[in-house]
């Protein structure tokens, strides 16, 4: 009985189906100075000679080793062996395996070949991170926490810049006064109206972040056409992106509301954009009671004429308008305490009005060729 199992396990091996598998080998070299090709694409798949034959083709990929050499397992089949390499010609081999050729050594040698295409120019421009240029782009510019929504507040935060109060836009760096910090827009210099007596400035900068493409704040070392002052030099543009088409923007909050439009005809390109600031009901929260009512506005129209290629004609306008008035009633203090005995209040009584105002108004032409 045992010795009748053991036939039976043996001719059930024996008969067994065998896997029907061939192995293909070969080695890709640099036809030009014999070298091996590292990583070169190998791609097989496999073709019917009986077009009837309606199953999938097979396809296997593989890519050579350090020696250049590839081994790969296929079924009996007929097939057509790609070998590529950038740089090199693409070699085709077609192969037949079956049960009688199931071991296919391929030797290949690739030829180079010189790629054809049109000259490319590569440039590039290298930014040292530094304290004396500061670069800050429009986007981050509208995030930075600024009480007016000012360009000349967000400078404020920038290093090396102080100031003595978040309400002014007065700056100054390194030590220097607030008059000794330049300010160009797209070129011109922007003067800023400030009455020393009274300590009364401009509530809101003249520059419209709704429009600002560039903004470089030098706190030294600045470049000697922005003239001699000792401090700062702020360089701000205002440029056209994306602007093919009508495009706009409207925001109003509890202290500032504009609106911005800009628009394309033909190659000339334009934009309009108009602020009003009402910081009272900001400031109205002060010691001192009365009916202070600071505003400003202005209107503001940037445009580019395109000749050509080379040359274009800019032109900037602006105009803005400040506004003080202050009428106090009464200023409040407390002193003392209960247990002096004195007077632990004071109520002053104010009578009159005071007025101030700036208008700045400027109109800039610009041909660049």
């Amino acid at each position: 009985m045992f010795l009748l199992i053991i036939i039976i396990v043996v001719s059930n091996t024996l008969i067994l189906p065998q896997p029907r598998q061939a192995q293909v080998t070969g080695k890709l070299i640099n036809l030009a100075n014999k070298l091996p090709l590292q990583n070169a694409n190998i791609f097989i798949e496999e073709i019917f000679l009986d077009s009837s034959f309606l199953t999938k083709p097979f396809t296997a990929g593989t890519i050579t080793d350090s020696s250049g050499s590839f081994i790969m397992k296929l079924p009996y089949g007929n097939y057509i062996l790609t070998a590529s390499f950038v740089g090199f010609e693409t070699y085709k081999e077609s192969l037949s395996l079956s049960k009688e050729k199931n071991l296919v050594e391929i030797f290949i040698e690739l030829k180079p070949i010189a790629i054809l295409s049109h000259e490319v120019i590569v440039t590039s421009k290298k930014k040292q991170p530094t304290t004396v240029i500061q670069e800050i782009e429009p986007k981050d510019l509208k995030r930075m926490p600024t009480i007016y929504n000012d360009i000349l507040r967000a400078v404020q935060i920038l290093p090396g810049v102080s100031t003595n109060s978040e309400l002014t836009s007065g700056y100054n760096v390194r030590g220097g006064n607030f008059d000794d910090n330049l300010i160009y827009l797209n070129g011109f210099e922007i003067y800023r109206p400030f009455l020393l007596r009274q300590g009364v400035e401009e509530n809101k900068s003249l520059i419209n972040p709704d429009l600002v493409e560039e903004f470089r704040f030098y706190n030294g070392s600045f470049p000697a056409s922005y003239g001699d002052k000792m401090s700062s030099a702020l360089e701000v543009n205002y440029k056209f992106k994306d602007t093919d088409t009508t495009n706009g923007l409207a925001k109003a909050d509890l202290l500032n509301a504009g609106i911005t439009i800009k628009n394309k005809l033909g190659n000339l390109k334009y934009a309009a954009a108009f602020r009003y600031a009402y910081p009272g009901s900001f400031l109205n929260e002060l010691q001192t009671n009365g009916d202070y009512k600071p505003s400003f506005k202005d209107i503001q129209l940037y445009a580019n004429y395109q000749f050509n290629h080379d040359n274009n004609l800019e032109i900037l306008f602006l105009y803005a308008d400040n506004e003080f008035d202050l009428t106090p009633t009464d200023w409040i203090g407390h002193f003392g305490g209960f247990g002096l005995g004195d007077i632990r209040e004071l109520d002053i009584i104010y009578e009159g009005e005071r007025s101030y105002s700036f208008f700045t108004s400027l109109v800039g032409i610009k041909y660049l060729l």
